[in-house]
């Protein structure tokens, strides 16, 4: 028997900092970081992809500001905690980073930033502006550039993930598919300091981050820093079960101190409700 954990809408709270508080050179040089990559494959098509960089501190920093972004989208942590998600949508002449602090997540000693990276490819919604997959972690000055991203970083394709697409029939859609999920491929705690790497490959160069405005030869990303507040992360549990076929549910499921047991081979479904309107993503735990 499987027994399954749900805590709805559980979110980790952080914060994009203002633009002020970015290096000039940041915005005036080409980066030293590149964007990197999975390497050859499917560059422009659906996937998700795991990266980390493992680095020693010696004494655990007052500050420590990165900035980061990718193609599609990102989920960034240090030392397993979710600690920055972008970027904010734009086009490829206006392609925003967020710029955070992450000092408060460094311990002296070994530290690991890691970071998934996803594409829909031609799934995307309408609304995604997309060049290829891709990933950039620059630092604000010296002593934060011992995190560039570059070759030193290490990748592997989360192949747990494929899209769902909603079957329609001469319907408009502009959204983005959901996500399958096989966890019987998944990889668990790969975010946190202890997973071993040995099998995952090295990340690809593709081209040093621009700002917009600083001339290359190069066609991809104009970085801009990111124009609006990150979004509010708060906690919101759900309120009422309302259907609940092949399981029993107690209600007092909700709290966040009771499981319930899914029996093997069985196709449960369970309909929560929120009780109020809420834009959210709901985080799902269970084990």
């Amino acid at each position: 028997m499987k027994y399954l954990f749900i805590v709805p809408l559980v979110f980790v709270a952080f914060i994009s900092l203002p633009a002020q508080q970015i290096s000039p050179a940041i915005l005036n040089l080409k980066w030293n970081a590149k964007w990197i990559a999975a390497g050859a494959g499917n560059e422009q098509g659906y996937g998700v992809y795991n990266f980390r960089k493992v680095i020693t501190i010696t004494v655990k920093p007052e500050t420590f500001i990165i900035h980061v972004s990718a193609d599609n989208r990102y989920k960034l942590f240090v030392n397993g905690v979710l600690v920055s998600l972008g970027p904010a949508r734009g086009d490829l002449f206006h392609w925003n980073f967020e710029t955070v602090d992450i000092a408060a997540y460094l311990i002296s000693g070994q530290n690991v930033v890691s970071a998934t990276v996803w594409n829909y490819g031609a799934f995307k919604p309408i609304a995604q502006i997309s060049n290829r997959t891709a990933f950039i972690l620059q630092g604000n000055s010296d002593k934060e550039q011992t995190l560039n991203s570059n070759n030193s970083w290490k990748v592997e394709q989360d192949s747990s993930y494929s899209p769902l697409v909603p079957n329609l029939i001469y319907s408009y859609y502009v959204a983005g598919p959901g996500d399958k999920i096989n966890y019987n491929l998944k990889k668990s705690g790969w975010e946190t300091i202890h997973f071993d790497e040995g099998n995952w490959q090295q990340a690809v160069e593709l081209s040093n981050g621009l700002p917009k405005g600083v001339f290359d030869w190069s066609e991809d990303w104009m970085l801009v820093p990111r124009p609006i507040p990150a979004m509010e992360l708060t906690m919101q549990r759900m309120q009422v079960i309302r259907k609940a076929n092949n399981i029993l549910m107690p209600q007092d499921f909700l709290d966040g101190n009771h499981s319930f047991v899914v029996p093997p081979h069985t196709n449960a479904k369970l309909l929560i409700d929120r009780g109020i309107l809420t834009n959210a993503y709901p985080v799902l735990k269970f084990d």
